[in-house]
């Protein structure tokens, strides 16, 4: 790769008709009006044929530019070197920098940390028919970096072929995708994050706090299912496929509010958990992709109900219960 050099972009510069058509404009014109050696009729009409096309050359560039400036997002045409032949306004915006530094340097002016052979896998993706995808840190003017996603892809201009490359500024996605995550260590309710077949994707801070899994450990190996015995609010056990999260996957509903036992065969320990299952869809989806469980832990709610219920039986004392909205009283059997 030589060294960087300016080089005429493929027509999508600001500049008018080349001098060349220009000048063969201004001697057909001239021959016309001079009316020697040729049928007059016929250079007036061939005349105004280059007018028209002149004319409409000049609209597809300005389309051209209009369309290619619109893009809200930078937009550059490189070479196969990696030169950057055009830029459009966005670019200049984002990297903020003139046009004229960017234009005619190689891709490493706005990532100087891509190696030497970076084409190469580009150019391999792009002639094999597919459009190249990476996610870089792009440089400002004033040497500040900000994440991009590049989707680049092959274009014919005529006999040439250039590279079209879109980034797309991921400052804003990475800034909701910390702050999601901040919100999710804070919480303290347990989240876990399941697949379309139940297998566990990850889970929150809290999460593993509750189920008694080291912070850092690997939740998908300590969430295995033959690991633990699952009861429902009766304590009779529960099958996999009862659990609320493959519910909601089955039904694509949510199930809220279930009171469940989870024991753990290894460490013998209780631990009773109020869940709620949430499906997600994919946009246009008919059936979920994945379930969220949202959970808190109710131990020592469900165990003082229990010894409540278990006084009452050994002392044999009734409860009653006055519903004022109802203007009922329930009594308990003894």
């Amino acid at each position: 790769m030589g060294p960087d050099r300016p080089e005429k972009s493929p027509e999508h510069t600001d500049a008018g008709p080349a001098v060349g058509e220009a000048g063969l404009l201004a001697r057909l014109e001239a021959l016309v009006a001079a009316g020697e050696g040729a049928d007059p009729a016929l250079l007036g009409a061939l005349l105004a044929e280059l007018r028209q096309l002149r004319g409409e050359a000049e609209r597809q560039r300005r389309r051209y530019l209009n369309l290619f400036n619109a893009v809200p997002d930078p937009v550059s045409i490189l070479d196969q070197e990696g030169r950057i032949l055009d830029l459009n306004r966005a670019g200049e915006r984002a990297y903020q920098r003139p046009r004229e530094e960017i234009v005619g340097k190689l891709v490493h002016v706005l990532n100087p940390d891509l190696p030497p052979d970076h084409m190469g896998p580009v150019l391999e993706a792009l002639h094999g028919g597919d459009t190249y995808v990476v996610e870089v840190n792009n440089q400002r003017g004033d040497d500040s970096r900000f994440p991009v996603e590049v989707h680049s892809a092959l274009f014919h201009d005529g006999p040439h072929q250039y590279i079209i490359a879109v980034a797309r500024d991921l400052s804003r996605r990475r800034e909701a995708e910390q702050n999601y995550r901040d919100l999710l260590d804070a919480m303290d309710k347990g989240v876990v994050f399941q697949g379309a077949d139940g297998s566990i994707l990850s889970a929150n801070a809290a999460a593993h706090r509750l189920l008694g899994i080291p912070e850092g450990g690997d939740i998908v190996q300590d969430l295995r299912w033959q690991d633990w015995l699952v009861v429902d609010h009766r304590g009779w056990p529960i099958g996999f496929h009862e659990m609320p999260p493959m519910r909601a996957l089955a039904s694509g509903r949510i199930v809220e509010s279930t009171l469940l036992g989870l024991y753990h065969l290894g460490r013998r320990q209780l631990t009773w958990v109020s869940a709620t299952s949430v499906p997600q869809f994919r946009p246009g989806a008919e059936r979920p992709h994945q379930v969220i469980s949202l959970f808190s832990d109710v131990t020592e709610l469900k165990r003082d109900s229990a010894l409540f219920l278990r006084t009452q039986a050994l002392a044999r004392i009734g409860g009653w219960e006055w519903d004022g909205g109802r203007q009922r009283l329930y009594l308990r059997k003894l």
